[in-house]
This record gives structure tokens, sequence and C-alpha cells, in this order.
């Protein structure tokens, strides 16, 4: 299957600018994390997936699941994640996780194994009057400097899916923080914020942002676990969704 088919039916299901495809297919693609599933020599559905770890296990990050809309309502998308686990299993992952798109698809993932769990909210905070201090970081010192502000039980993602996240969002760290976001007009959307959230007014102000969106832990699960083992402990925390 082509690239530009894999793209073709990426904008159809996301919708995601060329920009930001071409990024994705020369910093993040790799046909070794990458299923299809083709009908009458098409594209019909397709997923990828990241390497990330937890607790010293290897685990899946499955990411951009997609079927197209020629073929849907057939069972295609259960198929491709059945093979998927299948694969990942038998390569020694101890698991997956993903990131529903929206909240009808938690009961979807759930009959295919997956239990939801990382509690967080979304909330918008306000620029404050002090700007606090902040550094821009590439993206092997911000896996570093990360770290520790990750709780216990975390997935942490790997070099590769921060090399991406780095194509599209700034990583910063400032005294009790560390973040990675992007602005649009004068609203800063937080793509992860780990950290102390009384410093958010600060960096708003810092980063010439009236208002930031970002999510907090606490609220509805945002995250969705399967063990590929028998082992039936959750991770805690799990962001950087790249969707």
């Amino acid at each position: 299957m082509s690239i530009n088919d894999l793209k073709q039916l990426w904008q159809q299901a996301f919708g995601d600018t060329e920009d930001f495809l071409d990024d994705f297919f020369c910093v993040a693609y790799s046909e070794d994390r990458c299923a299809t599933i083709e009908e009458d020599g098409n594209l019909a559905a397709m997923l990828y997936w990241f390497d990330c770890i937890w607790e010293d296990r290897k685990i899946a990050y499955i990411y951009a699941v997609a079927t197209d809309e020629a073929y849907r309502n057939r069972g295609l998308c259960r198929d491709l994640m059945d093979a998927t686990h299948a694969k990942l299993q038998a390569q020694g992952y101890a698991g997956a996780v993903l990131v529903p798109g929206n909240r009808e698809l938690f009961g979807l993932y759930e009959k295919m194994g997956y239990v939801p769990f990382c509690p967080m909210t979304r909330v918008t905070m306000e620029a404050g009057d002090t700007p606090a201090d902040l550094a821009v970081l590439s993206s092997d010192e911000y896996s570093k400097r990360r770290r520790p502000f990750l709780p216990q039980g975390a997935v942490e993602e790997g070099d590769l899916m921060l090399d991406f996240l780095a194509t599209y969002c700034k990583l910063y760290v400032c005294e009790g923080c560390v973040f990675s976001g992007a602005m649009d007009d004068e609203m800063f959307y937080f793509q992860e914020f780990l950290g102390e959230p009384g410093w958010v007014p600060g960096i708003l102000k810092a980063l010439g942002a009236e208002k930031g969106i970002l999510r907090l832990p606490g609220g509805a699960p945002y995250a969705m676990y399967r063990t590929l083992t028998e082992d039936e402990t959750l991770p805690t925390h799990f962001q950087i969704p790249l969707n």
C-alpha cells in the first residue's frame, strides 16, 4: 500500500494538514509499525503504533485507527485490532494503550478488551501578570527533564514519539513544570503539562497568550489500556496523544 493511499485515508478520517502528514511520514512512519486491511485492492483500514515503556515493559501506543467510509460497519476495525494485538503479543509487547477520539469510542474499545484509566479534565486558564522564566528544549532534553515529573506507574513515551511531537509543538521547561504545546491566535494549546498548575498563568504571560487550554489530573478517564499478558495491572498515567 502506497504512502499516498495512507495519507488519503488519514485525511478522510482526521482532516490533518499536508504538512502534518509529511512530518509524520518523514519522522515517525515505519512499515513495521503500521497495520492495514485491503479490500479489492483498496486500502480499507489502517492503524499505526509507537513504542513506549511502562515499568520496563514494552508498550504499544496505537494511533490513527481509521476505516474508509466505504468499508465501515463491516467489522474491519475489530479485525485489524485483533490482528495487531496478536502481532504485538508475538513481538513481546506487554500491552497496548490508546486515546479514544471521543467518549462514544470508549464503549467500542472496551469490547476489544481495553480498560479506561488516567482520569484527566480539560481546563482553561488565563494569563497572569508576571511572566515565568521559560526555556525551549530539544526532544532529547525534554525526555530527560520530564521524567521526574511523571507519576509513578506512568507510560513513558519513546524517543521517536517525542521527535514527532517536536515537529508541531514546542517543548518547554520552567522551574516547576515541563510542558509542550503550540499557539493558535491568542490561545496556547498545551499538548502536555506536567508539574504545578500554579505556573500556568505566568507561562501564558511569557508566551504572549491570553488564555491556555490544558488537561490536568481528575475527571473522566482519558486513555485506555489492554494487557497482552496475564498481568491485569493498569498504568497510572498517559498523555501526549498525537491526534
